[in-house]
Formats: structure tokens, sequence, C-alpha cells
């Protein structure tokens, strides 16, 4: 599968120096599911955009350190692009900024929380049965770093997943669209260094708490596979088969 990267931002020197850019992370943890996946990088925000939606199979938009709602020309554009994937029915995922500017471009409110940042790791509770999620689980944990979130879902869109923090932690429109606010491409030593380097906007009490839940783990490469099967509708086939084998089964 062919996944294209809309990339928001970039992590800072140092962080890119030890652990690479967004390009870097994101191939690791799907490589990780499927050594098969293939992604192409697009630097959105210094305007490079796909100019058609059948360039790639899929469609990863990233985080950011910008909000959806900043007056940026390339925010205009992505949220346009965003739109003309939705019609296109083009598999797109959206992380962190991205699951925010994707409620925002279909119709959906993003806006600052009130109850400040989301950091460390939280499990996030699952709003009901996806067929792209294995029934076995009911919950997974995830990296946060965030404060803007999404508080309006889209018109037909449906809540996927919550945490005690962000009551809209996943959300998906149709069999297309998919919206995580976690950060799946985040190990917890790399959102330790994140932390540290935000300490300062973070507060010391906020920073330590959200180190200390990096020892709980986290469930990325399960939501790896889960991201895989949804944009490659895989789950669809093994529905039909299995459709097709209760169907022989009957009397």
């Amino acid at each position: 599968m062919r996944l294209g990267l809309l990339r928001c931002d970039e992590l800072t020197r140092s962080l890119v120096s030890a652990h690479g850019g967004y390009i870097d992370l994101f191939s690791k943890l799907f490589n990780g599911v499927d050594p098969s996946i293939e992604l192409t990088d697009y630097n959105v925000c210094a305007g490079e955009f796909p100019s058609d939606p059948d360039e790639q199979d899929a469609w990863l938009v990233s985080g950011s350190n910008s909000s959806v709602y900043d007056d940026d020309p390339w925010i205009a554009s992505l949220l346009d692009l965003l739109r003309y994937l939705d019609s296109a029915r083009a598999p797109t995922v959206g992380i962190c900024f991205g699951h925010q500017a994707l409620a925002q471009a279909l119709g959906g409110d993003v806006r600052c929380a009130d109850e400040g940042w989301g950091v460390g790791v939280q499990p996030a509770v699952l709003a009901g049965e996806e067929a792209w999620i294995p029934h076995s689980h009911l919950q997974f944990s995830i990296v946060y770093c965030h404060r803007d979130q999404v508080t309006l879902l889209p018109d037909g869109a449906r809540l996927v997943a919550s945490t005690k923090h962000c009551p809209i932690a996943a959300f998906a429109s149709g069999e297309h669209i998919l919206g995580i606010q976690g950060h799946p491409e985040f190990s917890t030593n790399l959102a330790a260094e994140i932390y540290t380097e935000m300490a300062t906007k973070l507060g010391a009490e906020i920073m330590d708490t959200a180190k200390n839940t990096l020892n709980d783990g986290t469930d990325r490469f399960d939501i790896a596979s889960w991201i895989l099967r949804f944009t490659s509708k895989q789950y669809e086939s093994e529905r039909g088969h299995k459709r097709a084998t209760d169907k022989n089964k009957s009397p």
C-alpha cells in the first residue's frame, strides 16, 4: 500500500536528529506491522500538495504546532484538500492536528480545551464495534500531546473512542475518514523528550505527571494495524468471506 503523508509540521531539530522526522516515525510505525508499506512525504505547510486523490492508495494527515482555526493560507488549502478527498471517498486518516483538521473541514468544531493540555499515555474507551478493530478490544492506550480538541462532530460522523480528557478522541465518517487525537507514531521515549522540551508550556507538575504515565506502555502497533485495515478495506473482504462461510454452513 502507498500512503501519502500530508505533513503539517516537523519536530524540532534535536528530536529529528535523535529520532527522525514525521516521515521516519510513520514509516517505522507502519513498517513494523507491514514492511511493504511505502510512504511519500508532502510538506503541505510549505505548499506541497497532491494534485490527485489517486496519487496514493490512502492519505495520512500529521500533527502540527498550528491550530486548524489559524489564519494561514496553507491551512485553508489543506482543509479544501480534505474536503476534496472526502468527496472522492479517498481513505484518509488524521492524527492529532490531522484529526482536528478533518473535523473542521467536514463541518465539525475544534476549540482550545478548557481542561488544558492533554498529555501522557491515556486509555481511550471504544464507543462501539468497528469492523476494522478486533472485537477483543474494548479500549486502547496511546500517547497524547494536544491542547486543541474536537468539540463537535461533523454531520453524519460517528464517535469511535473517548478519554476522560478528550470526549472525541477518535471519530469516523463513512468508511473512508478516520480521525485519531493521539499519536501512534510517538514512542514513549520520544514522548518523554517532547514533554521535556515543552516544560515551560506544561509546567513541572503536568510534565512530571505525563512522564509517569509513559511507564504504562501503549498499543501503538495495534493501532497502526487497525489504521491499515481501515485504509485498505481489508475488513470488508474478511466480512464478505465470513458471510459466504456462514451461508455455506446454513442447512
